[in-house]
């Protein structure tokens, strides 16, 4: 069996990762660092979410059918 990965367990990870994006300013933040047709995608879920649905990131989004 392999070693165990350097770093932090798995579960430390996980919340780390949930404390992160908790603390994101905005719905393209949260969609960092993915390009084009992933960010847009990305973007559609995130402005499903009640959180973020009325930003005006969203509204644009649903406006125009981009996520620029």
């Amino acid at each position: 069996a392999p070693p165990p990965a350097p770093g932090r367990p798995p579960e430390q990870r996980a919340r780390a990762a949930v404390v992160t994006r908790a603390t994101l300013a905005d719905p393209r933040a949260a969609c960092a660092p993915r390009t084009e047709f992933a960010l847009y995608r990305c973007m559609q879920n995130e402005c499903r979410s009640a959180r973020w649905s009325q930003h005006p990131q969203c509204v644009r989004l649903r406006a125009t059918d981009t996520a620029d």
